[in-house]
């Protein structure tokens, strides 16, 4: 009898701590993640990226939607719309496999920069085209197109960008970033959708989709520009610092990006001219 308490007693301790426990790491990674977002809410770069989130999202889930009504609209029939959409699915995820390969050679030699624009010009020239030749084959294709740079190429130039941000941050924004600008901008685009097609003919949706992509394009061009900046700042900095600052405070911050990285002190270096180079350093 004792010891059946006794265990059960311990059990119910352990449960206790276990989800004492579970509380206490959910707190600390809600309140790293918040620290992450009002911290980055402070730099153009990390702005552009959430502002830039949004839009993708609003920008996929515009394509979706006109893709769908065209699929419905022509073809009609059940009989017509599953072997069609089931054959697409199919043949764009064999796609994106391939495309993903690729991905992995073409990228450094495209760069993050350009890789991370040709999605958002496709938006645009599809959105345009649409617009113009509203049929199901030119959906298609450009649904086709975006699926297969989505897999390969648009997404590792995106998640590349996060490398210009500081480290302590990095993955709380990015888990910030999925979590609440993306489902935004899925939220807005669908009200948006759905507003024009309450209020005006399909004919205005894809023009919804043009506008979105050209501020998408015009973000992704100034992230990019940002990103350049900051590499090449640093890179500056690492050489003059390199110079001025004796090992244990060698550092370069970005001023676009907010990212720290720890500079490599020069070999050969007296422990005299470090101090004499710390003299004549400037106050931070």
């Amino acid at each position: 009898m004792l010891s059946g308490i006794a265990i059960l007693a311990a059990a119910s301790l352990t449960v206790q701590m276990a989800s004492e426990g579970g509380n206490r790491t959910r707190a600390a990674v809600q309140t790293g993640t918040w620290a992450a977002v009002r911290f980055s809410a402070q730099l153009p770069f990390a702005r552009l990226l959430m502002l830039a989130a949004v839009l993708f999202a609003a920008a996929y889930n515009t394509l979706w939607l006109v893709f769908s009504d065209r699929v419905e609209g022509e073809l009609v029939s059940l009989e017509r719309i599953v072997p069609f959409v089931g054959t697409f699915n199919s043949v764009a995820v064999v796609a994106a496999l391939i495309g993903s390969v690729v991905a992995s050679r073409a990228l450094p030699k495209l760069g993050i920069v350009r890789g991370g624009l040709l999605l958002p010009i496709v938006y645009l020239g599809g959105f345009a085209l649409i617009a113009a030749s509203p049929g199901l084959a030119t959906v298609t294709g450009v649904r086709f197109l975006q699926m297969l740079l989505m897999k390969s190429v648009a997404v590792a130039a995106f998640e590349a960008l996060y490398q210009a941000l500081p480290s302590q941050y990095r993955e709380q924004l990015r888990a910030f970033v999925r979590a609440v600008p993306q489902q935004i901008g899925v939220a807005v685009s669908g009200l948006a959708v759905t507003g024009v097609w309450q209020a005006a003919t399909d004919a205005v949706v894809p023009v919804v989709g043009l506008v979105v992509a050209g501020i998408l394009v015009v973000v992704m061009w100034r992230l990019g520009n940002l990103y350049t900046r900051a590499i090449k700042d640093s890179d500056e900095e690492v050489a003059v610092q390199s110079l001025l600052a004796p090992p244990a405070r060698q550092q370069r911050v970005s001023v676009h990006t907010g990212a720290a990285r720890p500079v490599p002190p020069l070999a050969g270096r007296s422990s005299g001219s470090s101090r004499r180079a710390e003299e004549d350093r400037p106050p931070v």
